[in-house]
């Protein structure tokens, strides 16, 4: 629902709210400004007094758009409308042809999108919109669910097959889940061919993904699906990797073990590991002593990072180009099923309120206090 209303206020409330099954939110981006430089390529710039956070936020935006930049220009493209090869839409701002947005209101009225929470029984007796609200809510609870197993077990089978994983993008998760929808005409025979194979290892019945006309949910959810990729790389690459490296040092059966060293210590020198490969140099950790056998480990566990991955790890690279990471994901995954215990060298001799706690619980008068 829009209301048009008089104001000079510039401000615009975003708010969210459930409509019945289906939801309706209206949200705003105002964390970063758009700005178009001299070639043409819009990009995020930053506000002075900004948050670490929030501009973390746009140095992420920014990486994405450069490299989708770059991707791009890789690519032969034509605007049908102007015949340049700058733009491939005579939507872009670099096309003569673009024609300009009509504003629906005044300049001194605001646009305010709000929602009512209520139920469909109460606002709707006719029955037939109300099922087809049903039917769409369940249908797009249904292919979610599968187009997400679906998509997981791609990559798996791509990474067993030694194949490369592909540009994590938006086509690509639409791709996956139209041929689930029955309406991958375009999409790549691969997405085909694992689709057969995964209706055969699964019980999914095929039939009931068939598409029921609401093509567009299949284009938010590729969306959706990609935002939620890159996150999860950026923000548990680093976690996962320092994890690793610690029970690399803790592992009796590795050869770069060093258990002497405590846990404290390990963890440190995991962490200088980790930043010295995101192209930083950070300081030796002062607990950990600066001799040839310990930087004979860095020097083994760093090797073993450049077979999975790009050297260069840096933020914007976690989040601009996630999939050059996904075979270290993979291979982490399958090291984690080993079971390493993080012990300190030498027991600890002071006992913990945990461990008192529990001895005390044991005697037999205890139970009367």
């Amino acid at each position: 629902m829009k209301r048009y209303s008089t104001s000079s206020n510039s401000e615009r409330p975003s708010k969210g709210a459930k409509f019945g099954i289906g939801t309706v939110a209206a949200t705003q981006e105002a964390n970063y400004s758009s700005t178009v430089d001299q070639e043409g390529a819009s990009s995020f710039s930053s506000k002075p007094g900004l948050s670490k956070k929030a501009q973390q936020k746009i140095d992420k935006q920014n990486a994405l758009l450069k490299f989708k930049t770059e991707q791009k220009a890789l690519k032969e493209v034509k605007c049908p409308s102007c015949g340049l090869t700058t733009h491939a839409q005579s939507m872009s701002n670099l096309c003569p042809n673009k024609k300009a947005k009509v504003p629906v209101c005044s300049p001194d009225e605001r646009v305010e999108n709000f929602v009512i929470k209520t139920s469909l029984p109460n606002v709707c007796n006719n029955q037939q919109p109300v099922q087809h609200i049903n039917d769409l809510a369940d249908y797009t609870t249904k292919i979610l669910f599968v187009g997400f197993l679906f998509a997981n077990f791609i990559f798996i089978k791509l990474l067993d097959y030694g194949q490369a994983i592909p540009i994590i993008e938006q086509s690509l998760f639409t791709n996956t889940f139209a041929v689930m929808a029955g309406n991958g005409k375009r999409a790549p025979n691969y997405l085909k061919e694992y689709f057969t194979l995964f209706c055969e290892l699964t019980t999914v019945d095929c039939d009931s993904l068939k598409s029921i006309s609401y093509s567009s949910i299949l284009s938010i959810a590729g969306k959706q699906y990609e935002v939620l990729v890159r996150n999860h790389i950026h923000e548990t690459h680093e976690r996962r990797s320092i994890t690793y490296f610690l029970n690399m040092m803790s592992d009796n059966n590795s050869s770069n073990c060093c258990k002497e060293l405590p846990v404290a210590s390990r963890k440190a020198l995991a962490c200088f590991i980790y930043k010295q490969k995101q192209g930083s140099e950070p300081s030796w950790p002062s607990p950990v002593p600066c001799s040839n056998y310990y930087k004979e480990i860095t020097e083994s566990i760093a090797s073993m990072w450049s077979k999975y991955q790009p050297d260069q790890c840096d933020s914007d690279t976690l989040y601009s180009k996630p999939h050059l990471f996904f075979k270290w994901f993979y291979f982490l995954s399958q090291e984690v099923q080993k079971k390493v215990f993080i012990m300190e060298n030498v027991p600890s001799k002071v006992a913990s309120k945990v461990y008192v706690y529990c001895k005390f619980r044991e005697l037999p008068f205890t139970g009367v206090l």
